[in-house]
């Protein structure tokens, strides 16, 4: 499916309800990633990088967006992004595995990639039709996606899948709610969508955290000489 027609298939009442998923979960992988630089592969026109604390974001998309470029030969150097997020690129591209490499290349060392994807072990696409539910070339599971990033070096991090009940708006709410709940507790491989967070990790590098409980014995004993200096001044 190319790009306006899946951007044509989000405005229909099953994409709707995709994207308003994607915007509930996002904050909670992207609100606590820090750094200079970060992009969104595709989809220019809608925005999951609203509530990043990144200074410096872009859209980037082959057909518009604030840098336009194809998804697998980014106009970026090697190790210059501090995150990817990848909503449905890798189920729209041709060559997924070139994507992927592509990602690996640009993300510095501890960089974080977020992926949102269809689920091919979905159920309910094989009764319903393409129009409803959209038929994607490089769709894979999310355990072939795991796969694929331990062999670049990535480490996946956290993830969750969601929309349980059929597309389509013949459930009533409280129905669907119910679906939801039950699909997140008894069968959670089976949701229609999915959103994995993975780090690049570079063999050898460790990232040194500050040591606070040191920092803070070394301010406790600089309060208590200065404390001490004053009651000795005091008694002279």
């Amino acid at each position: 499916m190319q790009e306006p027609a899946f951007s044509a298939w989000l405005e229909s009442p099953g994409g709707e309800r995709v994207w308003a998923w994607c915007e509930e979960v996002v904050d909670r992988f992207v609100a606590d990633v820090f750094g200079f630089y970060a992009i969104q592969l595709g989809l220019p026109q809608r925005d999951l990088l609203a509530s990043c604390r990144i200074p410096w974001r872009w859209r980037c998309d082959p057909e518009g967006g604030e840098v336009r470029a194809a998804w697998d030969e980014l106009p970026f150097e090697a190790n210059a992004l501090d995150l990817v997020v990848v909503p449905f690129a890798l189920d729209r591209s041709a060559d997924p595995h070139a994507l992927l490499r592509e990602i690996e290349r640009v993300l510095v060392p501890e960089g974080h990639a977020l992926f949102f994807g269809f689920n091919p072990w979905y159920p309910w696409r094989l009764l319903l039709r393409r129009e409803r539910w959209p038929h994607l070339p490089g769709s894979m599971t999310v355990p072939r996606l795991k796969d694929r990033l331990l062999v670049l070096g990535f480490e996946p991090r956290g993830g969750r899948f969601g929309l349980y009940a059929p597309p389509g708006n013949g459930a009533p709410s409280r129905a669907r709610r119910a679906f939801e709940a039950a699909g997140d507790r008894w069968w959670p491989l089976l949701g229609g969508v999915y959103v994995l967070d993975a780090v690049k990790r570079v063999p050898g590098m460790r990232i040194i955290q500050p040591d606070w409980q040191k920092r803070k014995k070394q301010r406790a004993e600089r309060l208590a000489a200065i404390a001490e200096r004053a009651r000795l001044e005091r008694r002279s």
